[in-house]
């Protein structure tokens, strides 16, 4: 089930030219790397990975950066002291995978990357459109409070977590939950009207994306499934954050929220 698991969400980062060929140990080294970074923090090693990030073409389709912008900004915040030289390491990538580590580096809004930006030729390498809506001429967005509609929000939480391992991102993603009134919305409304239909369409979309992450990564990561049962006795919950994490901990965690 775990390799399973993995091969999913292989497929969310992964540039998808990358399934038409053997997987390189190399490749499935540096997912692993990003995946389990929590574990060990090897910040020292951030640049050279970067580097091979790109090498391996992983960076090339801004569609699937999500969870790398979630994490790179966090490790970036991280560790304020390294960003200059971090930011010199970088200086001769390619063009797509050079913007994509900036936008990170732009997202994470510490006192050193403002100065970095500062530098016309880092200014103009996040110049105008992206696929991620960032608006690069104004002030970095806070990633605690991004709408939670935003396409990206949650792989971005994944993102963080994988990062730093902390409680604080997962119950960001917990939060979608709260859209679970909407669950049914697509069926109800399979031609939808009026824009208040589709926005609960994409509500229950969201609800159902962040029920199946939790679900996958408290199977990945016994600290998310330890995090869930915390929040969900602890925390402060709205209704429907405790139904639908208290469903998902008896799928996950059925031998102490067991169902009569």
């Amino acid at each position: 089930m775990k390799k399973l698991i993995v091969s999913i969400v292989l497929l969310m980062f992964l540039p998808s030219y990358a399934f038409c060929e053997t997987r390189s140990v190399q490749q499935m080294e540096l997912i692993n790397w990003m995946f389990y970074y929590y574990q060990n923090p090897e910040p020292n090693k951030f640049p050279e990975k970067l580097i091979a990030f790109s090498d391996a073409g992983f960076l090339d389709e801004e569609k699937r950066q999500f969870p790398f912008l979630g994490f790179a900004s966090r490790v970036f915040h991280d560790n304020p002291d390294k960003i200059m030289a971090w930011g010199q390491a970088i200086d001769n990538l390619p063009q797509n995978p050079k913007k994509i580590i900036l936008l990170a580096l732009w997202l994470s809004s510490t006192e050193e990357s403002k100065k970095i930006f500062e530098t016309e030729s880092y200014k103009k390498a996040i110049e105008g459109k992206n696929y991620f809506n960032f608006e690069t001429d104004k002030t970095p967005p806070d990633l605690d409070h991004i709408d939670r509609m935003y396409r990206g929000y949650l792989d971005i939480q994944w993102g963080r977590f994988l990062a730093t391992g902390k409680k604080e991102f997962v119950r960001l993603v917990i939060g979608t939950l709260g859209y679970g009134d909407s669950f049914g919305a697509s069926k109800k409304y399979s031609q939808p009207l009026s824009e208040d239909q589709k926005i609960e369409i994409i509500r229950e979309a969201n609800f159902k994306s962040a029920l199946w992450s939790l679900q996958s990564n408290c199977k990945m990561h016994p600290l998310v499934k330890q995090y869930c049962s915390e929040i969900y006795e602890t925390g402060d919950l709205s209704a429907n954050e405790k139904k639908y994490l208290g469903m998902l901990l008896t799928q996950v965690n059925p031998e102490k929220y067991k169902t009569n």
